[in-house]
């Protein structure tokens, strides 16, 4: 045992400076081992000439968007803007910079993103339309609808209907085509409902054309409406087969609708007898049920409005 603490040494030991008891503060919240706190410190942000690379990274873009959000004017978002004038054909088919192109579309002035629109309608129509078939594409497209002035896209919209067709029946485009009967001008809306009027057999039965034509069945005018409903109506089984789709029954529920507030009731009752052949392949389906559901509770209200009205 001599040994052993020979070897060790003396053993010293250090007092604590405070009483440790209920009373006072724990060792982790005294002043002399406290931690600056993130609030404390300054953010970190991104240099200016390191926009374009860090962009492109997949963990540099989540840095350059967190810099547009956090930036403390529109003069500190407009110099990182900045850095991506040139580079939008690019960031359209990058999975990491378009996110950044995105961000600069929603944090800044509609005024300051006309350079995304313009370098990418100075490639053509046929360019507009291969950005909105892109998985990345169709997104910034989407995000200059929304955010952008009416007369700032214009041509870009107009590009779009070139090849409306079969934008609408594309798995990305559709998205495009969406949006712009959500946002786009009510010239351009009316062009896209004309065109899917004509070839309403055709979208109507395709998956994606039919979430074209349900987006229609919602935001277009009026009488817009009316004039697409019963061109569904006019095409025997399209409605039925519509109403068994992931997005097509969200058109025939809105088709079934517009019918039942038009005053004649001609196409209602159009509408309940088609659905009605093909009620036994409607009720094996989850969309078909729904659609289904619908027009009982509209047949519920027409009896009992009906009612109501020959009343003493």
């Amino acid at each position: 045992q001599q040994q052993d603490s020979q070897m060790l040494g003396p053993i010293s030991f250090q007092v604590c400076p405070w009483p440790l008891d209920r009373s006072t503060p724990s060792l982790q919240s005294a002043p002399s081992t406290q931690l600056p706190s993130r609030e404390s410190t300054p953010p970190h942000t991104p240099r200016i000439g390191d926009i374009w690379k860090l962009a492109r990274d997949p963990h540099g873009c989540r840095f350059v968007q967190d810099a547009f959000d956090n930036a403390c004017s529109e003069a500190e978002r407009l110099a990182y803007a900045s850095e991506m004038r040139g580079h939008v054909w690019a960031a359209i088919q990058c999975p990491h910079a378009s996110y950044v192109i995105q961000k600069c579309i929603g944090t800044k002035k509609a005024d300051n993103v006309t350079f995304v629109i313009d370098e990418i309608t100075r490639r053509g129509p046929a360019a507009i339309c291969k950005a909105a078939r892109n998985q990345y594409g169709c997104r910034i497209l989407q995000r200059l609808l929304e955010q952008c002035l009416p007369q700032h896209v214009e041509g870009l919209v107009d590009g779009l209907l070139s090849d409306a067709l079969r934008l609408c029946m594309h798995i990305y485009g559709n998205y495009v085509m969406r949006h712009i009967m959500e946002y786009g001008q009510a010239t351009h809306r009316r062009r896209l409902v004309l065109l899917l009027q004509e070839y309403i057999l055709e979208l109507g039965a395709d998956e994606k054309g039919g979430a074209v034509v349900a987006t229609a069945l919602l935001h277009a005018s009026p009488s817009d409406q009316r004039m697409l409903a019963s061109a569904v109506l006019a095409r025997p089984g399209l409605l039925a087969t519509m109403s068994c789709m992931r997005h097509g029954h969200f058109a025939s529920e809105a088709v079934v609708r517009i019918a039942c507030s038009i005053g004649d009731g001609g196409d209602f009752e159009e509408a309940c007898r088609q659905l009605a052949e093909g009620s036994a392949h409607l009720e094996a389906s989850r969309f078909g049920r729904s659609v289904l559901s619908v027009l009982r509770q509209l047949q519920s209200a027409s009896i009992s409005s009906a009612l109501h009205t020959v009343e003493p």
